[in-house]
């Protein structure tokens, strides 16, 4: 039997940018509509979602991300400002955007694209947009309000997320949300 796991790629946040999400979610508690919060320990910085893959191909997953760490070199983002997806008028995202070294992380993203788009995954047919998902939206009542709120959001000085690295985790899902465990760590 071939045993499956539900995995994605990503960037861990440190505990100083938890503590930013968590104030920039307490100042939105009171957006109109049925919000599905994201735990600000569950947030991380999605490099490209896998969904059911191969126990299987751990060991070529991580030989393939492990050379697209070579010849990579630290970089640095901050948190800047809050947003929603697709837009104002039929908002199902609200997230908290990224400022800084983002050539670096959008470079860092294809490279991880096209190294999975190599060994089978297919390809995001979405442009990257770098973000953090503070919430899902389930119903929307009173859209008209987001767009004053949305810009009255401050997002507190955040110190620097120092990326120097990313993880292969596998995501299980749970009537209490789901647990992230890491499967292999790619530093550079």
């Amino acid at each position: 039997m071939n045993e499956s796991f539900r995995g994605f790629i990503a960037v861990e946040l440190p505990d100083q940018s938890r503590v930013v999400i968590e104030k920039t979610q307490n100042a939105l508690k009171n957006m109109p509509g049925y919000l599905n919060w994201v735990k600000p320990s569950s947030i991380h910085l999605t490099l490209k979602f896998l969904g059911q893959t191969p126990k299987s191909s751990i060991e070529s997953i991580t030989k393939t991300l492990n050379n697209v760490v070579q010849g990579t070199t630290p970089f640095n983002l901050f948190l800047e400002g809050v947003g929603v997806f697709p837009n104002l008028r039929r908002p199902r995202v609200v997230w908290i955007g990224l400022k800084g070294d983002i050539d670096m992380l959008k470079n860092l993203q294809k490279q991880v694209e096209s190294a999975m788009q190599q060994l089978g995954f297919e390809p995001e047919n979405r442009e990257f947009k770098p973000h953090l998902t503070l919430a899902r939206i389930k119903s929307g009542k009173g859209d008209h309000h987001w767009e004053r709120i949305i810009q009255k959001t401050v997002v507190e000085n955040s110190p620097p997320i120092r990326v120097s690295s990313f993880y292969l985790f596998q995501s299980i899902l749970k009537p209490t949300g789901a647990q992230y465990n890491k499967l292999a760590c790619f530093s550079f």
